[in-house]
């Protein structure tokens, strides 16, 4: 079992790696595969929070306990 933390702008390291290469392979992450949350990232998060469903007041680009299982395809969008 593997855990994720929450990844926000200017967060690096393996969390948003695994952010940046599922976002990419889904379509919603256009920028480099480099360990670093930036606006690119934050961009992505927010297409899959939209997608997903969430209110307008949710949809801020985090990537935490809700948008993580939609991220890693645990619960459908």
């Amino acid at each position: 079992m593997f855990s994720v933390g929450l990844i926000q702008m200017g967060s690096r390291g393996k969390d948003v790696l695994l952010f940046e290469k599922i976002a990419k392979a889904n379509g919603d992450y256009t920028g480099k595969l480099d360990g670093e949350y930036g606006n690119e990232c934050v961009k992505a998060c927010k297409r899959v929070q939209k997608r997903a469903g969430f209110k307008d007041k949710d949809i801020d680009g985090k990537c935490g306990p809700k948008t993580w299982p939609k991220v890693l395809g645990l619960q459908p969008i």
